[in-house]
């Protein structure tokens, strides 16, 4: 295990572009699943993309202000942690793979694309509200919602799959689509929400 730490701008792969050290030139590979990544106030604030299938412990860009991009999937095995002060324009999968133990989401604001909770034995909890631009799915593991909000803003078809019940139930959950006919909500599997569900369309 190694904490690795994002020196360069450019592709998660890029040559020289993860440190041993906070702003170092000790260069190492990529993160793999029992590295912790770190973006830091060191990190360069251009554009970072994940342009190939990426691993990683915990994710966290705390003093971080740059951008984190790219379409390929995200696997955290440990906590992942977003910050106000970055922008969040990565759109493919973010996939919770912890196999035991209580991992946290922290979303800071920020939008997410799809988030994956599959890791057997894990338990994944929200620290603040998530908001997700495509889906959420719990394929293993326990969701812990923490009595935060989950906030579908997708203006296509968005979807809640799997069972989300008992101990992995929601606490609000919050749909507000777009003023047209194809901002849609599919749910798949058995749903239960604790306190308040609010569903937007059409409104002002």
């Amino acid at each position: 295990m190694a904490n690795k730490y994002r020196v360069a701008t450019g592709n998660w792969d890029a040559a020289n572009s993860w440190a041993l050290t906070n702003g170092g030139t000790d260069y190492t590979t990529v993160p793999g699943t029992g590295d912790n990544a770190y973006f830091t106030s060191l990190t360069p604030t251009g554009t970072h993309t994940v342009n190939v299938t990426a691993n990683t412990l915990d994710l966290d860009f705390t003093g971080f202000a740059g951008t984190f991009s790219g379409t390929s999937g995200m696997n955290v095995y440990g906590n992942f942690t977003l910050v106000s002060g970055m922008t969040m324009s990565h759109s493919g999968p973010i996939t919770m793979k912890a196999t035991s133990g209580t991992k946290t989401i922290t979303s800071a604001g920020r939008t997410i694309g799809s988030l994956d909770l599959s890791g057997s034995g894990g338990t994944f909890q929200l620290v603040d509200t998530l908001t997700l631009s495509s889906s959420i799915t719990r394929t293993n593991g326990t969701f812990s919602a923490n009595s935060q909000t989950v906030s579908l803003v997708g203006t296509g078809a968005q979807a809640i799959a799997s069972s989300f019940t008992g101990s992995s139930a929601f606490y609000n959950l919050t749909r507000t689509g777009g003023a047209n006919k194809t901002s849609i909500l599919r749910l798949s599997g058995n749903i239960e929400i604790t306190n308040t569900f609010t569903a937007n369309g059409n409104s002002s």
